[in-house]
């Protein structure tokens, strides 16, 4: 009757598990991004339109005269979709780095996972070794004390 049981896992067995793990996450991060361009471009494109009709309606009611004013408020409107732009632009750019910031912790927990997995493997394989020497209880309470020293 043996002492303990063990469990054997092939290799290849757990490296595809860590790739579908992988590939998943992977994917997962790809459609947080893709919503997040979706949403920002949504979001530009609905401010962009108020602030147009704003800006018209504004215009409209004023009705300044031909000349210097209308130029001003010309130039003010387009310094104001510039600075949209810019906002849109560094949104998109914070989200980039954001996703790429994600992928990268993604890659340091699987690496972490498989380090890990390793070491419970070498753990598991010395306490198969041990059981293989061990002829008894009292071998193995011997041997683990041994090591625990």
């Amino acid at each position: 009757m043996p002492l303990c049981q063990t469990l054997h896992v092939a290799n290849d067995a757990v490296e595809a598990s860590l790739q579908q793990l992988q590939v998943s996450l992977l994917r997962d991060m790809e459609s947080f991004g893709s919503r997040s361009v979706g949403t920002a471009e949504t979001w530009a494109e609905s401010v962009e339109g108020m602030l147009t009709e704003e800006l018209d309606g504004r215009l409209r009611a004023h009705r300044p005269r031909a000349g210097r004013i209308e130029e001003e408020v010309r130039a003010a409107r387009s310094f104001e979709l510039l600075a949209q732009r810019r906002r849109v632009e560094a949104h998109m750019a914070r989200q980039s780095k954001a996703v790429k910031q994600q992928a990268a912790a993604a890659q340091d927990a699987l690496q972490a996972l498989r380090t890990n997995a390793a070491a419970w493997k070498a753990k598991l394989l010395g306490y198969e070794r041990l059981l293989g020497n061990a002829m008894s209880l009292k071998g193995v309470d011997i041997c683990c004390g041994r090591r625990r020293r």
